[in-house]
């Protein structure tokens, strides 16, 4: 069988260990658009992803060599109907209930290694469900516990220790696994899920009363969602967003910084990795200027965000033959990108959990997170052909391209 240009590119990442897996994590990876990681406390040593934990213990027991995906599109299928779940349940309990069930997951991989395929199968599935639940039900609590005049803030905190944590984490799980080996690292993993059970159990919570004239429907949630024509309009932009540019670190970058530029691996971590501290920069800003209101200039911040990101793929191919001067713009322009997009994250997520009512929240964010769980590895799977075809700059330059058309198309919060 023939292997396109993009699958070789990918095969060759991966043998020099540069791409990294769909279970893996880098430094500068960023959240896709419109989501973030759970409560700031679930601050683990791994990259967070069950199926890479699953997947290294049935290897390591002897298994199957190929790292395994088909357990994540069944618990994508249950995601729109824990949004009504998590509107009717006790919200608090949940997250309890999520990280003891990952706590005991971890501990049975520990204390039985080597299990049978459908086990780990079954639990690695169980593993990606209760990340969803806890994702949804974190932030409806969120929004329960803030005033809402504090969430633009807060939600800045949230950043800043979300992204400390992508930066540190891989580096110190790397060095424990190197150290200690995978069952310390599972161990770790038990230990961390049950001591985050077990604080939140001391968070103050008084659930609030939602009126409802009756049970929380699916269908009742899209026709709310369908009806609000400003929020309908912010959702698309973050599906196009997580279908168009979310795929950066799979696709555009190694194809550009490792492929076309030949750059060594050190450096090619460092230039993703502005992105990232252009994050944690902005997260700091956004704490302290919480009053500017970032929100009342989205379209501008979605618009110089996507012309950096295009003018980044057009420079590409010109500027192949000085490679020093690409790498200090791609940094460059990587550094603003990131800052850029928390500027636009953090605010829209505040905008969300103010302007959607709280029995309407759960819905919403379900609804949220499977259609990025779907377009993620769609717009994937588009890129690395567009790649192949027109070139990694190009291609970044027409998804960016899509974007800003998208962005004066719709309508926009004032």
């Amino acid at each position: 069988m023939r292997l396109s240009g993009a699958h070789r590119l990918r095969l060759r990442l991966l043998a020099q260990g540069v791409g990294g897996g769909p279970g893996c994590r880098r430094p500068g990876r960023r959240p896709p658009a419109g989501r973030t990681d759970g409560l700031p406390v679930r601050l683990l040593l791994l990259s967070g992803r069950p199926a890479s934990l699953c997947a290294r213990a049935h290897r390591e027991s002897g298994g199957v060599r190929p790292f395994l995906h088909p357990d994540q599109p069944s618990p994508l299928l249950a995601v729109p109907f824990l949004g009504p779940l998590v509107e009717r349940t006790h919200r608090k309990g949940l997250l309890i209930l999520c990280d003891f069930g990952a706590s005991a997951l971890c501990a049975l991989l520990l204390l039985f290694p080597g299990p049978p395929l459908p086990f780990l199968l079954t639990g690695t599935m169980l593993f990606h469900l209760l990340s969803h639940l806890f994702e949804i039900a974190s932030k409806v609590l969120f929004s329960e516990l803030c005033p809402p005049e504090r969430l633009s803030s807060l939600n800045g905190i949230k950043s800043l220790l979300d992204h400390g944590a992508a930066v540190l984490a891989p580096a110190a799980g790397a060095l424990l696994f190197g150290l200690c080996g995978f069952r310390a690292i599972l161990l770790l993993c038990a230990l961390a899920y049950g001591l985050s059970a077990l604080q939140e159990c001391f968070i103050p919570y008084a659930p609030r009363p939602i009126q409802q004239a009756e049970p929380p429907r699916l269908r009742a949630g899209i026709r709310y969602l369908l009806g609000r024509r400003e929020l309908f309009s912010l959702f698309l932009l973050v599906m196009a967003l997580n279908f168009f540019v979310a795929n950066s670190e799979e696709i555009i970058f190694p194809g550009i910084l490792v492929e076309l530029y030949q750059f060594p691996e050190s450096r090619y971590g460092l230039a993703v990795s502005a992105s990232t501290a252009g994050t944690l920069l902005a997260s700091l800003f956004l704490i302290r200027a919480a009053h500017l209101r970032p929100l009342e200039h989205l379209r501008a911040l979605f618009l110089v965000n996507s012309a950096l990101m295009a003018a980044l793929g057009l420079a590409a191919p010109l500027l192949r033959f000085v490679p020093k001067l690409y790498f200090v713009l791609f940094f460059t322009f990587q550094l603003l990108i990131g800052w850029l997009t928390a500027c636009i994250n953090v605010p829209l997520i505040s905008y969300f959990q103010t302007r959607v009512p709280l029995e309407q929240q759960g819905r919403f964010f379900a609804l949220l997170a499977f259609f990025s769980g779907i377009l993620i590895p769609l717009g994937i799977s588009y890129t690395g052909v567009l790649a192949d075809w027109l070139g990694p700059g190009a291609a970044y330059a027409c998804n960016n391209l899509c974007v800003i058309v998208l962005v004066l198309l719709v309508r926009l919060p004032a």
